[in-house]
């Protein structure tokens, strides 16, 4: 169950963000995604983040800008 629980967490966070007007943007130097893993009474527990730096407002800028 664990292993279906992590794409789906990517993949809720990707609806998320099309939804609300974002897309990733790719920079050499942020890790758009990556996942916190931690343990606490005995159980695992995993986090997932995407760094503010690894998306965009889609149509952020008019031309006027």
């Amino acid at each position: 169950m664990l292993f279906e629980r992590i794409p789906n967490a990517y993949k809720r966070i990707m609806e998320y963000l099309q939804a609300n007007n974002f897309k990733e943007k790719q920079q050499d130097h942020v890790i758009s995604c990556f996942e916190y893993e931690y343990k606490k009474n005995n159980i695992t527990y995993m986090d997932v983040y995407i760094h503010v730096d690894g998306v965009t407002k889609v149509d952020a800028f008019s031309q006027f800008n």
